[in-house]
């Protein structure tokens, strides 16, 4: 019923999720002047930008990748917001298959993804993982695989967000466990997140994969926080 769905257009028009402006033809979740207007890192030019130097110093780490970098107030954060707090899974695959996409013309391979997992507590609050959004979009740009099940949380914590720095890696150590090992042995490995801050959440999740032998681990996030 097309006819329908056009007439629900007209009356109930999708607005720009960072300005409200009424969508065009074409526009999907943010207007081609916010969509611009995207605060990107670039990171996918320099294979040893500042978010690769963060964790290589102390990991093996092959390559970390953020597409945004988040803004207060600003495109990114309402993103990240809509997606995180406000059940809107959709912009998370889409930005996902936006970062995707630059990555994979820039000839960037992985053999398989794995999104940081929620502890089923938290998954059964919000209905979803949002960084499985995320991951779900990436893959589908990379032309490769993900799993929602191979990295688990064992421990459910607070949020990180008004942590200090030393509280939240207290906070995140040994809670992730790799359910079946054999799937990380000699691939390519990527883990996704939605946004990092300090690092402390992801370096856990690092060291639970990297301790099976993958060929390589890499980190990819939707977004990096400016101490980054």
């Amino acid at each position: 019923m097309r006819w329908f769905q056009d007439l629900m257009n007209t009356v109930f028009p999708d607005t720009c999720l960072a300005c409200h402006a009424e969508l065009m033809q074409g526009e999907a979740a943010l207007c081609t002047s916010c969509r611009f207007a995207l605060p990107l890192t670039n990171h996918h030019k320099d294979e040893e930008n500042e978010f690769w130097k963060k964790f290589s110093a102390t990991l093996p780490l092959k390559y970390a990748l953020a597409y945004l970098k988040f803004q207060k107030r600003g495109v990114s954060q309402k993103i990240v917001h809509a997606l995180k707090y406000y059940d809107n899974q959709e912009i998370g695959r889409m930005a996902g298959k936006w970062h995707g996409s630059v990555l994979y013309d820039t000839g960037y391979r992985f053999d398989l993804l794995l999104p940081v997992p929620l502890h089923a507590s938290r998954l059964a609050t919000r209905g979803y993982n949002q960084s499985d959004c995320i991951a779900e979009g990436l893959a589908a740009a990379l032309q490769t695989d993900w799993s929602s099940t191979l990295l688990k949380r064992n421990k459910a914590t607070q949020t990180q967000t008004r942590k200090a720095r030393s509280e939240r890696w207290a906070n995140v150590a040994h809670i992730f466990e790799v359910t079946n090992p054999a799937e990380i042995k000699g691939k390519n490995i990527a883990i996704v997140d939605d946004v990092v801050t300090t690092g402390s959440t992801i370096d856990t999740c690092l060291r639970a994969v990297l301790a099976y032998e993958p060929l390589s681990v890499s980190l990819l996030a939707l977004a990096v926080a400016g101490e980054l």
